[in-house]
């Protein structure tokens, strides 16, 4: 799938618990980022495994 590690952990995570949020993503792989997270939650968006939940602040992710 070309997927990365935090990226196998995030979509991991929303098989497991169902939803995402950056800060719930922060404490799974506290020493990358925040800019960096939101980027790998983005691309999973964008190869349509991740949908938006909410707007902005706040914004959930889950599988698509």
């Amino acid at each position: 799938m070309g997927l990365n590690e935090r990226q196998i952990k995030a979509v991991g995570h929303v098989k497991e618990k169902g939803i995402i949020s950056l800060s719930l993503f922060k404490t799974l792989v506290p020493e990358v980022s925040d800019k960096t997270l939101y980027r790998d939650l983005q691309r999973l968006v964008k190869r349509e495994l991740f949908k938006k939940v909410g707007e902005k602040k706040g914004r959930k992710y889950k599988l698509l």
